[in-house]
């Protein structure tokens, strides 16, 4: 998507490769000209706010480092993702 020029990215801090991961995602993210929007989900109670801001804040898709809060509410995520019209990828979710 050659317009996209800020990403959203969901992340777990508690999750150990959160950070190594993020440095990656920054290299790639500079080599595209793209801005990342990091945003901190500690807690089910956390999606649809980071979603928000998200939105807020201008930001294309929802990228996410592996996560079991991530995987336990993949049908959360998904469902929010379609209601603030962002693109993701999700696999075995039920809508």
């Amino acid at each position: 998507m050659p317009t996209v020029t800020k990403i959203a990215v969901l992340v777990h801090p508690p999750v150990r490769s959160t950070g190594p991961i993020l440095e990656e995602l920054q290299g790639v993210a500079q080599v595209l000209g793209i801005q990342r929007q990091i945003l901190a989900v500690y807690d089910p109670g956390g999606l649809e706010p980071a979603f928000d801001t998200a939105v807020r804040g201008g930001g294309w898709g929802t990228p996410r480092p592996a996560s079991l809060l991530f995987a336990l509410h993949q049908n959360q995520l998904a469902a929010l993702a379609v209601s603030h019209r962002l693109p993701a990828i999700y696999y075995n979710v039920s809508l």
